[in-house]
C-alpha cells in the first residue's frame, strides 16, 4: 500500500513533514493526476458525439471533480501543516542558537539555515500548488462547462 496525504492521521503527517524529501516525493506521485488530467479527461469523456449517448458525461465530470476537489485539499492542508511543522522547529532552533556557546554556535547556525531553507521551500510549495490546482481547475472547466 503506498503513501498518501491524510489531513486526519496527525502523526502520519508530522512524520511526513519531518523527512522532507518523502513529503516531496509524496506531492509529487499525488499531483500526477492533476498533471495528466487532459489523459483522465478524454479517457473519460467522449468527445465523439455518437459516444456520448452511451456516457453520462454530467456524471463522469462531476465524479472527476469531487476526486479532484478531494486531493487538492488533503495536499494544501497537509502542505500548510508541514510549514507550520517547520515554522516551529525553526523558531526552536533559532532559540537554540541564539542561547549556543561558542563550540556549538557554527554547528546551530547551520541547523538553523537549514530549517529556514526547507520552511522557505515549503512556503513556496504552496504557491506551486495553487498553480497547479488552477491549471487543473482550467482543463476541467473548459472539457465538463456544461455540465456545471
Amino acid at each position: 500500500m503506498s503513501a498518501s496525504i491524510n489531513p486526519e492521521k496527525e502523526n502520519q503527517n508530522v512524520e511526513l513533514c519531518s523527512d522532507y524529501m518523502k513529503f516531496q516525493d509524496l506531492l509529487d506521485r499525488q499531483r500526477k493526476n492533476d498533471d495528466i488530467i487532459i489523459n483522465l479527461i478524454n479517457s473519460t469523456i467522449p468527445s465523439i458525439e455518437s459516444f456520448r449517448k452511451e456516457t453520462n458525461i454530467q456524471e463522469k465530470c462531476k465524479e472527476i471533480k469531487e476526486n479532484l476537489d478531494k486531493s487538492h485539499k488533503a495536499r494544501e492542508e497537509a502542505i500548510k501543516k508541514c510549514i507550520s511543522y517547520h515554522a516551529e522547529n525553526t523558531e526552536r532552533l533559532r532559540k537554540a542558537k541564539d542561547v549556543s556557546d561558542s563550540s556549538n554556535e557554527r554547528q546551530a547556525r547551520k541547523a538553523f539555515s537549514n530549517a529556514q531553507i526547507k520552511l522557505r521551500s515549503l512556503q513556496s510549495e504552496l504557491g506551486v500548488e495553487e498553480i497547479v490546482q488552477e491549471r487543473t481547475r482550467k482543463v476541467l472547466h473548459e472539457r465538463c462547462r456544461a455540465f456545471f
